[in-house]
């Protein structure tokens, strides 16, 4: 097996399955069939074999996956122990297994795998580049690298670092496309999922969001006064909007298919494949 430093680190600011992992996955949110979808067209478009989910969570994608009958194994990988204690006692399958990862660097051989997903994962890693590279060593030659990562221009837009405390940096498309070249020149898809008008009104809207979030919503102070004035807001509109009923149909295919680049527009998140 090739040398690899345990500086190549697939650091993850999470610390605990608070810090955004999902509790509950029943697709009944768009929210939750975002995330859903990914892992359908990961499916879809990888050949089977032995497949690796990076930052698996609670392990509901990672048992989407063992449950293809082309799927010989699946391991799921993260560095939170509550997040891997709850895959266990949840998923199990002969074909499933879940470890804990510290972060320093993979513990399997070289060229491991036939597949690798890895979604909303690379903006947490201290050094993409190494964790890119480090994800192309347990990867087998012509094997295939389904990967996603947030649109900065709808989340941290002109700004240096990202809004999200959990993200250590945020691509515009162009600069994920070079970095996945520098170590997968090969990009067999390049989409996304939610295209949107690369405007003003859009951009401003999404980043707005952004920043609410994470330094209104979850100030320990202003939290205070903007969780209530949101529950008046949704109990008068009659709306939980994301987190309520279901959406319709074509708002929820909108919003979470994962398509090919649309001209003109830009995804919320990038999502593409590469191969080995």
């Amino acid at each position: 097996m090739a040398e690899h430093s345990p500086k190549l680190a697939i650091v993850d600011k999470h610390a605990t399955i608070e810090s955004g992992r999902l509790p509950e996955m029943h697709g009944s949110t768009i929210v939750e069939q975002i995330h859903i979808e990914r892992y359908r067209y990961a499916l879809s478009s990888i050949g089977g074999g032995a497949v690796l989910d990076i930052a698996s969570g609670i392990g509901y994608g990672t048992n989407m996956l063992a449950q293809d009958a082309r799927v010989k194994s699946v391991t799921g990988v993260d560095v939170s122990k509550e997040a891997i204690a709850k895959a266990r006692s949840a998923f199990a399958a002969p074909n499933l297994r879940f470890e804990l990862v510290d972060g320093n660097s993979l513990p399997f051989a070289d060229e491991s795998f036939d597949a690798i997903v890895s979604f909303e994962t690379i903006e947490h890693t201290a050094d993409p580049h190494a964790f890119l590279a480090e994800l192309r060593r347990v990867l087998r030659t012509g094997g295939a690298l389904v990967i996603s990562t947030p649109n900065k221009r709808f989340h941290s837009h002109r700004k240096r670092a990202p809004w999200n405390p959990f993200h250590t940096v945020e691509y515009y498309p162009e600069e994920f496309r070079g970095v996945l070249r520098s170590v997968f020149p090969n990009i067999t898809f390049w989409g996304g999922q939610e295209f949107l008008e690369t405007g003003r009104r859009d951009v401003l809207r999404y980043n707005w969001v952004e920043f609410r979030y994470y330094n209104l919503d979850h100030h320990p102070l202003l939290s205070k006064i903007v969780t209530p004035l949101k529950q008046l807001k949704r109990s008068v509109a009659g709306s939980a909007k994301d987190a309520g009923a279901p959406p319709d149909p074509a708002l929820l295919r909108f919003r979470t298919a994962v398509v090919p680049a649309v001209e003109g527009r830009e995804a919320f998140t990038m999502v593409a494949r590469c191969t080995k």
